[in-house]
């Protein structure tokens, strides 16, 4: 709440210990945990997404392109996490190698099926390939785009720590109470309104770039004016 503030109370005016502030995770020393579980917030939306086309296939008719889509998105992508996450943090093995097999699986899916809709073999086959290369630059990208969760919350806590240390450097407590109301009222004025901000633009952009892309098509009438 508002950067240290509680601990620069208790500390530089009570006396007393600084306590533990975060309630799950500290970002500042859990820094790669708190990446990883940003990534995993966004699996988990870009998962819901691409649930969402496979509804919207079935529900048209196209049972088969509903699971093989959905079913060669999840193996591909999710037998790839737990590989990915061993260059980070320790997986078993046992993990990593089914996590490879389900990547196999998913990857001949996507290359057997993703061309279905042209009419030769070798169009089918190019299709497919386009189609994996598309998936894994995809995204790899659009994972990789939710690590400005950890960005907004890392920055939007160190910015507060840092307002509240300036506003604390005096030695004198009364000078230091004068100069910590001033300091900490417009400092986290601003921080609070260049976040509200950033939590609304980076979160749409989240909402309407990587989720929407999933399964959003396009439609309405076409400007003519003329």
């Amino acid at each position: 709440f508002f950067g240290d503030i509680i601990n620069i109370i208790r500390y530089d005016f009570l006396g007393l210990e600084k306590i533990r502030l975060y309630l799950w995770l500290d970002p500042q020393n859990q820094l790669m945990t708190t990446m990883l579980w940003c990534f995993l917030f966004g699996v988990i939306h870009l998962f819901v997404g691409v649930a969402v086309k496979g509804y919207m296939e079935w529900r048209e008719g196209d049972k088969f392109g509903a699971i093989c889509d959905v079913l060669s998105i999840y193996l591909a992508v999710g037998g790839a996490l737990p590989i990915c996450a061993g260059m980070i943090i320790e997986v078993p093995v046992m993990i990593k190698t089914v996590g490879k097999y389900c990547a196999l699986v998913g990857v001949v899916l996507i290359v057997l099926t993703a061309g279905r809709s042209a009419k030769s073999i070798g169009g089918k086959l190019g299709s497919g390939l386009y189609a994996l290369y598309n998936v894994i630059s995809g995204y790899l990208s659009d994972i990789l785009s939710y690590s400005r969760l950890l960005a907004l919350g890392l920055v939007t806590g160190i910015i507060g720590n840092v307002i509240n240390m300036m506003g604390a450097l005096p030695g004198n407590k009364v000078a230091k109470a004068c100069l910590l109301t001033v300091v900490f009222i417009f400092g986290h004025a601003v921080n609070f309104g260049i976040n509200v901000i950033g939590a609304y633009v980076h979160t749409s952009r989240l909402q309407y770039v990587e989720f929407f892309s999933r399964f959003y098509e396009g439609g309405g009438k076409p400007f003519t004016p003329l």
